[in-house]
C-alpha cells in the first residue's frame, strides 16, 4: 500500500533539499577605521540599552596589536564607563593610539562592554593601520643638567618611516612658559621616507628660575603628523655664581649706608 504524500509534506521535502543543494550566502557589514602610524583612529558605536532598567556598561576592548592603547569618550570627556537609561543609546568614541612603529596590516578588535549584571555586549571591528606618514624620534638626550640663567643643549634626531614625504618639520618642547627654545636649522622644508633629520635645540632657563627638576617633552611635527614625544628629564641648578653675586650686592648696598649716615652724623 503506497502511502499519499500530503502538499504540506511536499513542500516541507522541497524546502528541506533546497536547503541542503543550495550554499547559504550570508553578506555582513563590519565597522572598519583607518589610521597612519602615529596617530589616533576614532570609531563612534551606538551603545543600546534596549532592557526596561538603566544600566551602566564598563568598557573595554580586546584584540589590541602590541604598543597600542584605546580610551573612550562621551560628548568629549575620557570615560571608562557609561550610564544608558532604559530603552535608550548612547554614542561611544573609541580612539586607538597607533604607535608610529606600528606593525603595518589589518588588525581584528573587539569592543567590550559589560552591564553591571554581568550581561556581556560585544562588536568586533577592524583597524587597518596604514604608513602613509610617521615621524619617529630615535635620539634625544634623556637627562640635562643645567643652571638658572643659563642655555642647555639639547640634539634630536628624527626620521620619516612613513611611506611618504614629511613637509616643514619643526621641532617643540612642552616646557615652562618663561624658557626660550632655539632650535638650528628652525624648520626643514622636506624630509623623505627614510631620511633622518637632526635638530640642534639651545634652551634659555631664566635667572628667576629656581632649582627644580623639570620634565619636558619633545617632539617634531610637520603638515602631515608629528612624532610621538619623547620625554627628557632637566635638571636645574642654582647658578653658583649667583650668591656672591648676591652677597656682594647686599655688601655694597651695606657699605652705602654707613657711609650715608656718617657724612649725614657730621653735618
Amino acid at each position: 500500500m503506497k502511502r499519499l504524500i500530503t502538499p504540506s509534506a511536499a513542500l516541507v521535502a522541497m524546502m528541506f533539499l533546497l536547503t541542503v543543494a543550495t550554499p547559504v550566502w550570508a553578506d555582513t557589514v563590519r565597522p572598519a577605521a583607518v589610521a597612519q602610524a602615529g596617530t589616533t583612529a576614532a570609531l563612534t558605536l551606538a551603545l543600546v540599552n534596549e532592557t526596561s532598567a538603566s544600566h551602566s556598561y564598563e568598557l573595554t576592548a580586546t584584540g589590541l596589536p602590541a604598543g597600542m592603547a584605546v580610551t573612550f569618550a562621551q560628548s568629549g570627556p575620557v570615560v571608562t564607563s557609561v550610564k544608558v537609561g532604559a530603552q535608550a543609546s548612547v554614542p561611544v568614541t573609541l580612539r586607538v593610539q597607533v604607535p608610529a612603529d606600528a606593525r603595518l596590516g589589518s588588525a581584528d578588535i573587539k569592543f567590550v562592554a559589560r552591564r553591571d549584571d554581568g550581561t556581556t555586549v560585544e562588536a568586533p571591528f577592524t583597524l587597518d593601520v596604514e604608513s602613509t606618514y610617521a615621524l619617529k624620534i630615535t635620539s634625544a638626550s634623556k637627562n640635562v643638567s643645567t643652571f638658572s640663567g643659563q642655555d642647555f643643549a639639547l640634539d634630536v634626531a628624527v626620521v620619516n618611516n612613513g611611506a611618504a614625504d614629511a613637509t616643514n618639520l619643526k621641532p617643540s618642547l612642552d616646557m615652562p612658559p618663561k624658557w626660550v627654545l632655539v632650535s638650528d636649522p628652525p624648520s626643514i622644508p622636506n624630509l623623505g621616507p627614510g631620511k633622518e633629520a637632526v635638530f640642534h635645540l639651545k634652551v634659555t632657563v631664566p635667572a628667576s628660575q629656581v632649582a627644580i627638576d623639570q620634565s619636558v617633552k619633545v617632539s617634531v611635527g610637520s603638515d602631515q603628523v608629528s612624532s610621538p614625544s619623547s620625554p627628557v628629564s632637566v635638571r636645574v641648578q642654582n647658578n653658583p655664581v649667583y650668591l656672591p653675586i648676591a652677597g656682594g650686592v647686599v655688601l655694597i648696598a651695606l657699605v652705602a649706608l654707613v657711609v650715608y649716615f656718617r657724612r649725614k652724623g657730621r653735618r
